[in-house]
């Protein structure tokens, strides 16, 4: 399940936005070109696009990013089935006429050969940008949680009012089956038999947004600085069915803003820091009341480790709950869950109603509770004694007046 907060600062005055940015300038910038090439499992042709696109981005470093998007008629959902939700949704938007194609800077509303991306790319590369993109990204992978920062300035109007802010999550280094009609790309071939091959670049999420086009900006003039922050929750696995893991270490971020679904402005990797410090939570728990039960489980666990809390009732109470800040948590005695804070935890009991005169909890009245009590009242007390059955007049004590009701218990069955 994708999981976003949002947090959002817009400065339009200039004298604030130099203080304010970190990762852009003022200066103007070409465009910067990403391209969405639709690609393929099953398609015989698509490794030579991939050849083509690595090639573009050689020649273009920090100039030029490639999305390998999965769908279509010549993507199998077998494993490692590569198809997104957002995936199908950004293919479903544009007019695809074959495979492989793709789109540059979203500049047309059809796909185009993939022997046409070089020459659309260098057109793009010598214009101006009237936007500057940059920011970072900060995983931590114990909890999986990025952390994401991107940061817009305009350098000049855009002509739409309103723009488009995507991030998505690309992964490299996937495993699996590629059709090949020539060996086109043999770089990526990951065995000599050229039975599994080394997919690189492939979309996996759009990250900043439930909608696969993006986050709208509205102040789109010059001289405004646009930051957002966003917090993402990096799935354990993408895909169903056959879903692929989500490798921490081979994911990257790729920013870009766009007039609407189509015309992209610029585009820019964002620096990625995987930080591997982890925080140290405490976690106490206690029993309610005090000589309901005892608990195990409690104690310093690092952020993003499991706490299992264990309750035991005593004898003569019963098990009802945990709760946390007066909530319940779970009615299982065994509690496990993900350490994200520092949290006091409260085991609560609840007495037994015993059988009245059954001092010894045997589940009878008889002249043994008789012996029970009178040993108890002679200093003589045993373990299986029953205070609360043993009191059956109720007055706080047990002495001869607790026997003599007992007496006549059992007499008057």
């Amino acid at each position: 399940m994708k999981k976003i907060l949002l947090s959002i600062f817009i400065a339009a005055a200039c004298i604030f936005q130099a203080s304010a940015q970190s990762f852009v300038d003022t200066d103007v910038h070409q465009r910067n070109v990403v391209l969405e090439g639709f690609t393929g499992r099953s398609c015989g042709f698509c490794p030579d696009a991939h050849r083509i696109a690595n090639e573009i981005a050689a020649a273009h470093p920090g100039r030029f990013w490639a999305i390998n998007l999965n769908a279509g008629g010549y993507s199998p959902t077998s494993y490692p089935n590569l198809n997104t939700t957002d995936g199908t949704t950004i293919h479903s938007g544009f007019s695809v006429s074959g495979y492989p194609s793709g789109v540059v800077n979203r500049g047309t509303t059809s796909s185009l050969g993939r022997g046409e991306w070089a020459s659309a790319t260098n057109q793009m590369l010598a214009q101006n940008s009237y936007v500057n993109l940059g920011g970072q990204v900060t995983i931590n992978p114990f909890t999986r949680t990025a952390t994401i920062t991107v940061e817009a300035y305009y350098t000049g109007d855009s002509p739409q009012s309103t723009n488009f802010l995507t991030v998505v999550m690309l992964q490299d280094s996937i495993l699996g089956s590629q059709s090949d009609y020539g060996n086109f790309n043999p770089s990526q071939w990951y065995d000599e038999g050229h039975t599994i091959y080394i997919h690189m670049n492939v979309f996996r999420d759009v990250v900043n947004s439930t909608d696969a086009w993006g986050d709208p900006i509205n102040t789109t003039t010059q001289g405004t600085l646009v930051t957002r922050t966003y917090t993402y929750e990096i799935p354990e696995q993408i895909g169903n069915p056959n879903p692929v893991d989500v490798d921490i270490n081979n994911i990257h971020f790729l920013a870009f803003i766009a007039e609407s679904q189509l015309y992209v402005q610029t585009a820019q990797q964002l620096e990625t820091v995987i930080v591997y410090e982890n925080n140290e939570f405490e976690i106490t728990a206690m029993a309610n009341p005090a000589e309901g039960g005892t608990i195990e489980g409690a104690g310093t666990y690092d952020e993003g480790s499991t706490c299992t809390l264990t309750a035991t009732a005593n004898a003569g109470y019963t098990f009802i709950n945990w709760t946390k800040d007066g909530s319940v948590v779970s009615t299982n005695p065994t509690y496990s869950f993900t350490v994200t804070e520092d949290a006091s935890y409260v085991a609560n009991f609840e007495a037994e109603v015993g059988l009245p005169g059954d001092a010894n909890g045997d589940g009878a009245v008889d002249a043994l509770d008789i012996v029970i009590i009178v040993n108890h009242i002679f200093g003589e007390p045993t373990e299986e004694f029953v205070f609360d059955n043993a009191d059956v007049n109720g007055d706080g004590a047990v002495d001869a007046l607790d026997i003599v009701v007992i007496i006549n218990l059992i007499f008057s069955k």
